[in-house]
């Protein structure tokens, strides 16, 4: 492609001509960086138990908006039936469309990211598993390759990362708390889908 065999000199070199492309998606093996404002982010990286607070600074830093694959959470879901069909509608919109993250606290305004607060107070592993177990129990079918990461933050708390994949085998329905209802995610949101 450019010569190059390492990840990081791809990544480098996309960086190096960002200013020449307003929108770069560059698969290579796998890896798909999104250039926004002439910046390369990392919140598709192949990497993703790399993940740090710096890249999720990127995203607030580069005003990287809510959008077809990516929505920001203030706070995390509770523990209701009402809050595990909210978690679940969001992630089978992502899986029905074109995959995408959900990031749970960092604080939005007009979707766009304005500061990382994190989510203090929780048992950070309690929290994946808690959420891999909804994401597990809830949908029909399992939405495969779904991976949660807890990323601490250096004020003590974490943000949590559910990066969920493009299906190959959609439709996915939520299937808990007595719902029965298909969602998609466009640029506007998630929305029930008409099947």
């Amino acid at each position: 492609m450019v010569g190059c065999n390492k990840r990081s000199a791809l990544h480098h070199w996309l960086y190096k001509h960002a200013a020449q492309c307003p929108l770069v998606i560059a698969p290579y093996a796998g890896y798909q960086s999104v250039l926004s404002k002439e910046r390369i982010l990392s919140i598709d990286r192949l990497d993703f138990d790399q993940m740090s607070e710096g890249d999720l600074t990127e995203l607030v830093v580069g005003q990287v908006p809510e959008g077809l694959r990516i929505d920001y959470k203030r706070d995390l879901y509770g523990n209701s039936d009402a809050d595990k069909r909210e978690v679940l509608k969001d992630i089978s919109g992502f899986a029905n469309a074109f995959g995408g993250h959900l990031i749970i606290g960092i604080e939005e305004q007009n979707g766009l990211p304005v500061s990382i607060a994190g989510v203090a107070g929780e048992n950070p592993d309690e929290v994946v598993l808690r959420l891999e177990q909804i994401a597990r129990t809830g949908l029909e079918p399992r939405v495969q390759g779904l991976r949660v990461l807890a990323i601490p933050l250096s004020n003590g708390s974490y943000c949590f990362v559910i990066r969920i994949p493009r299906s190959w085998h959609p439709p996915h329905r939520v299937a808990a708390q007595n719902s029965n209802r298909f969602w998609i995610r466009n640029s506007g949101g998630t929305h029930e889908a008409s099947v």
